[in-house]
């Protein structure tokens, strides 16, 4: 298991829903480059990520038995697409 990837199976951006898979560039900083994305036909849209107005929105990211709300902002577009974890909650 790679432990510095965040795979996350469908995102919403605008109308259009991606696959996609970050890659953990800054532990310290908590950072991650954007590694991959595939535009999706059919997605499984329970608990879609949504990316809007350069926020990317978890609503439900699961780590073992824990349950995780994860909010990421966008910080660079010239050295990839990098993001920061900005928040982290529980999810109900």
């Amino acid at each position: 298991m790679e432990l510095r990837k965040l795979v996350i199976p469908a995102v919403l951006v605008g109308e259009t829903y991606y696959s996609v898979e970050f890659s953990l560039t800054n532990p310290q900083t908590l950072w991650f480059t954007l590694s991959d994305a595939n535009e999706m036909a059919y997605p499984n849209t329970l608990d879609t990520a949504i990316f809007s107005d350069g926020v990317y929105t978890i609503p439900e990211l699961i780590i073992g038995y824990i349950r995780y709300r994860i909010t990421m902002n966008l910080e660079d577009l010239d050295e990839g697409v990098v993001f920061s974890l900005s928040a982290v909650d529980y999810a109900n």
